[in-house]
C-alpha cells in the first residue's frame, strides 16, 4: 500500500525482489486503495521493493522489507511529501464546488480543491 496523510497515491510503479533474486512488477497502484498486488512463489522471500512513477525511466527508489513483513510479504509506504506524488497533466476540468473548484478524475489531481486566494 503506498499512502500520504490523507489519501491513497495512485500511478506509482513497484517492484519487489526476493532474496532468490526473482523479482515482480506491478505497474500501477490502485487508487482506491494504494494496493499493488504482485503474484510470487509461495517459498520467496522479499529483500527489497522499488518504487518509482508509472511509465517513468526514473531510477527505482529501493527500500529494504524489514525482516518480520519480507516474510509475511507484505509492505506499506507512507509519502512524506505528498507534492511528490502529483503527476503531471496535459488538461483539467474543473467544476463549481461548494468549497471552490473541483479537478476532474483525469487530472491526477482529484483528491483537492482550487479556491480564490484572499
Amino acid at each position: 500500500m503506498v499512502r500520504a496523510d490523507d489519501f491513497y497515491v495512485k500511478d506509482v510503479e513497484l517492484r519487489f525482489e526476493a532474496q532468490s533474486g526473482k523479482s515482480a512488477t506491478v505497474s500501477g497502484t490502485d487508487p482506491k486503495n494504494g494496493q499493488a498486488i504482485v503474484t510470487m512463489p509461495a517459498g520467496e522471500v522479499w529483500s527489497r521493493t522499488g518504487l518509482r512513477r508509472r511509465g517513468s525511466q526514473d531510477a527505482w527508489q529501493w527500500v529494504a522489507v524489514p525482516p518480520e513483513r519480507a516474510s509475511a510479504r507484505i509492505a506499506g509506504f507512507r509519502l512524506t511529501n505528498p507534492i511528490s506524488a502529483m503527476t503531471a497533466f496535459k488538461s483539467m476540468e474543473l467544476t463549481a464546488g461548494n468549497d471552490g473548484l473541483i479537478p476532474d478524475e483525469a487530472s491526477g489531481l482529484s483528491q483537492g480543491v482550487y479556491k480564490k486566494a484572499q
